[in-house]
């Protein structure tokens, strides 16, 4: 008969609630959001349901933490690739090629929050700032054009958004990707 390995119990409050993130992400990917309960999320996380709700108070919790923390790594993946030397057309072709590693890397996770929209505007606000801010560097440096920032931001996103959604339900050659790249450089880019 084969043994089952329990996760360690930890007393340690942030790792206990990444625990959770972490068997909330599986499960949903899993079953489905809608079809998903705490019970689902305690029991792959080798926790009470009591627990859960120390962190998250209802199921559409862990659902807006699990964008929050999918923000912050498409903030983290912009900020590493706009930080490379070069020129800002190869920051920005690095940024999206980033991106697009992200949204494979991250495929099934997406597939579900893609489908939710009852999580607020917060991680999409924090994800146009980003992008806004990077844009209004290179726009004080010259290389872009004039405009303002937090439209470019919100074109960007959306157009990124749009080329992610076909990835997922159609995948991708490449093609997309470099149309994607090529589409910001030329509405971006001082030529």
């Amino acid at each position: 008969m084969a043994s089952v390995t329990k996760p360690a119990r930890t007393r340690d409050p942030d790792a206990k609630r990444a625990a959770v993130l972490s068997a909330a992400r599986r499960v949903f990917v899993r079953q489905g959001y809608a079809a998903a309960s705490m019970a689902d999320v305690a029991r792959e996380a080798g926790i009470a349901v009591g627990t859960i709700y120390r962190f998250f108070p209802a199921k559409i919790d862990l659902l807006r933490a699990l964008h929050e923390a999918l923000a912050d790594a498409f903030i983290a993946a912009m900020r590493a690739a706009w930080a490379d030397e070069g020129t800002y057309e190869a920051r920005l072709r690095r940024l999206v090629r980033s991106l697009f590693g992200l949204i494979r890397e991250r495929r099934d996770e997406l597939r579900i929050l893609a489908m939710t929209t009852d999580v607020g505007p917060g991680p999409v606000d924090r994800v146009r700032g980003c992008i806004a801010a990077l844009a209004e560097e290179a726009m004080r440096d010259g290389a872009f054009r004039r405009m303002d920032p937090d439209h470019y931001a919100a074109l960007v996103h959306g157009l990124v958004a749009g080329a992610m959604e076909r990835h997922l339900r159609f995948g991708d050659d490449g093609t997309l990707e470099k149309t994607t790249e090529d589409m910001l450089c030329r509405a971006a880019l001082r030529r």
